[in-house]
């Protein structure tokens, strides 16, 4: 029993490192932070540090054991993608030599290892991998690969029966967008000829130019105004919508220059959310709330970052979280909330869900408008010099 244990610690060690709480080489700064009960964070030099839940052993550490404070987990690490919105259950991890690695929850073969039992241990997808969102796949040459569940409706036991398989959906990809929610919808796809591939609008006519950024929404209530804002390689920002049903109705509500980037950001309607909105950055730091019929509300000046979920980061490193109402449902008509969040802010994940300060203390950001929106969850045993910022 000894040296068995003694040899699953030296696989480990051999093919990603020990698992340990050291202290990390931080010269390079943060590479990525994605989770919200399960939390990774990628350091530029490729190590992963790790923290909460470890219930199907998703951070691949050879056991189910929840870790309360921060431990580099892996080394060599490019990216990391939770396989299921808020409690990630099992994990895909891209080291850096291109090779895709599976673990924790696998009822029905999300693992992608042609079993159907969990594991602890990461297990081997594929080489030959550039990117990862949520369950689709970027390979080097172009090829996107969708880990799709396979479900039978006509049978009873559908859910059960359920199972995973790779299936391969586009050719000619540049790169995946991120989605506001990782998971099974697909992210925006922009193929090398810099248009849109997974088109759910037919809205290549509008654009009329190469892409390098799209946001699309397909949640909003009742199937109407259903937005998609688009970012051209020149800067310009057309945003579309449609205000009928079944996508008959779509046109151009709005075209801005001068942008830096755009997230999706959510808007309220008679106390109900209802995602659909875009938050605009120009490259001179204001930044605009995109209403349905295209009209642009400033939110703020002096902002150099924003975020899915209605974060931004001003020039000062304070976090912020506006809230967008409308009035009614004919004009539009919208007003802002404010709220500062968090002030020496280092980094926040994409999606809104977690930050680190400088002093490596890490928070939780709360979803709901009408709770605290800021606690800190736990501390990294190091600090985030201010030159490590990725903002920098």
């Amino acid at each position: 029993m000894k040296q068995k244990s003694i040899c699953l610690f030296i696989f480990f060690s051999l093919i990603f490192g020990t698992f340990t709480s050291v202290q990390a080489d931080t010269t390079n700064g943060i590479r990525q932070m994605t989770g919200n009960k399960s939390v990774f964070i990628v350091m530029k030099n490729g190590d992963l540090w790790a923290y909460g839940s470890n219930e199907y052993g998703q951070f691949g550490t050879g056991d189910t054991k929840n870790i309360e404070t921060p431990q580099k987990i892996m080394e060599n690490v490019k990216q990391v993608s939770a396989g299921q919105y808020i409690k990630a259950k099992w994990t895909y991890i891209l080291k850096n030599d291109g090779s895709l690695w599976s673990t924790g929850y696998n009822s029905h073969g999300e693992l992608l290892d042609g079993t159907k039992k969990n594991s602890s241990i990461p297990v081997k997808i594929m080489d030959n991998c550039k990117q990862v969102t949520g369950q689709f796949i970027l390979k080097d040459n172009g090829t996107v690969w969708n880990a799709k569940r396979i479900e039978d409706f006509a049978d009873k036991d559908h859910e059960i029966n359920a199972r995973y398989e790779l299936v391969k959906e586009y050719d000619d990809v540049q790169k995946l967008m991120d989605r506001i929610y990782d998971g099974s919808r697909r992210p925006p796809i922009i193929k090398k000829n810099g248009l849109v591939a997974n088109d759910f609008f037919n809205d290549s006519k509008i654009i009329s130019g190469r892409v390098k950024d799209a946001i699309v929404d397909d949640t909003s209530v009742d199937n109407r105004y259903k937005t998609a804002a688009y970012l051209r390689e020149d800067g310009v920002c057309i945003v579309t919508a449609d205000y009928g049903y079944a996508y008959l109705t779509r046109k151009k509500v709005c075209e801005l220059k001068n942008i830096a980037e755009i997230k999706a950001c959510e808007s309220y309607f008679e106390e109900d959310i209802s995602s659909g909105s875009i938050a605009v950055l120009n490259n001179d730091g204001t930044l605009y709330s995109i209403t349905y019929d295209g009209k642009a509300n400033k939110v703020a000046n002096g902002v150099q970052k924003i975020y899915h979920n209605n974060y931004y980061l001003t020039k000062d490193n304070t976090l912020f979280k506006w809230k967008a109402n409308f009035q009614n449902d004919t004009e539009f008509k919208e007003t802002l909330e404010t709220k500062q969040v968090a002030s020496n802010v280092a980094f926040v994940d994409e999606k809104g869900f977690v930050l680190i300060n400088f002093d490596g203390s890490i928070c939780t950001l709360n979803y709901f408008w009408s709770e605290g929106i800021c606690e800190k969850a736990c501390q990294l045993p190091f600090v985030i010099n201010e030159q490590d910022s990725v903002y920098q």
